[in-house]
């Protein structure tokens, strides 16, 4: 079973924001922890990327605010999570990329009700709702990601997916201004949320049960079973085709093992890419652009990328 890992990334209408260039001198160029062409491979969970122009990561919500409005759309923007579901070019990119992986605020609003911030760790969340005898979050236990990624992408896994969850949102676009979205607001289907351009996601309330279906424990041996726990992966790299396993077919075209470059088809999972020898974005690439080959001409059957590629190639 496969399951999806959930990257912060805003493009256009998914989680890649552009800000607009307007040739005036940026404003932040001097402000404190902003990083100048910092390797995007530190921070995915590939290992794979080229520099970003500018880098930063915000301590929480407020610092994120405060940048925003000093930046005041001069500049494009990228804004990532702990990079579990991305694919960054050799290239890199040319913008301001904007990491929400730090610390965040999760609280208990009432019985049955939890506020998350984007930056708070899917797995962290699982936990603190277990704690509070609140479940249907336990799926997320097994997506490495943050929250903010997993409404991004829809992220789900054992049949379960984020948006069941979800109550409202709190936005945020480039200027820094926030407001609060009702869920019916976005359209959302298998792996995709529809977002405005400069718009990503500050937090959310989610609704959760008293009854537990399933142990977190439970979760954690499946997914230990059939994926490649502690191998450097993005987790699914395409979305299962309908009524089909994108592992499953694959699978039946023998791919698992093979390799391009340092990019190898994990032994374990045929839908997981391994950085097995330094890889390269471009291994990558050819890799997923062989896999898709592969099953198209045995099943005629296109398959749907579930990680986002982003940034230049070299």
């Amino acid at each position: 079973m496969s399951r999806s890992r959930c990257c912060i990334v805003y493009r256009c209408r998914r989680y890649i924001g552009t800000g607009a260039k307007n040739g005036k001198p940026m404003n932040i160029l001097n402000y404190k922890g902003l990083k100048k062409s910092e390797p995007l491979c530190r921070h995915t969970s590939w290992r794979i990327g080229g520099p970003a122009e500018y880098f930063f990561q915000p301590e929480n919500n407020q610092e994120l605010k405060s940048f925003l409005k000093k930046l005041n759309g001069e500049k494009n923007i990228t804004v990532i999570g702990q990079g579990s579901n991305l694919l960054v070019r050799d290239g890199g990119l040319d913008d301001v990329v904007i990491a929400l992986k730090n610390k965040g605020e999760i609280k208990l609003i009432n019985h049955h009700t939890i506020y998350a911030d984007a930056l708070i760790n899917c797995a962290k969340f699982a936990r603190f709702a277990s704690s509070k005898n609140l479940y249907g979050a336990e799926f997320l236990m097994g997506i490495p990601g943050s929250i903010g990624g997993a409404l991004a992408m829809n992220a789900g896994s054992f049949g379960c997916e984020i948006w069941q969850l979800v109550k409202k949102l709190k936005m945020i676009n480039d200027l820094g201004q926030t407001r609060w979205a009702n869920k019916d607001d976005f359209d959302v289907s298998y792996r995709n949320v529809k977002l405005k351009q400069q718009e990503w996601f500050l937090g959310a309330e989610f609704i959760l049960e008293k009854e537990q279906k399933i142990k977190i424990k439970e979760l954690l041996e499946i997914r230990k079973k059939n994926q490649p726990i502690g191998s450097l992966s993005c987790g699914s790299v395409f979305k299962n085709p309908p009524n089909n396993f994108a592992a499953k077919l694959l699978d039946e075209c023998n791919m698992k093992g093979v390799s391009i470059g340092g990019a190898c088809i994990s032994d374990k999972h045929a839908n997981f890419i391994i950085n097995k020898n330094n890889a390269k974005a471009q291994d990558v690439e050819n890799l997923i652009s062989l896999m898709r080959e592969q099953v198209y001409s045995k099943f005629k059957i296109k398959l749907e990328l579930e990680v986002k590629i982003i940034g230049k190639k070299c």
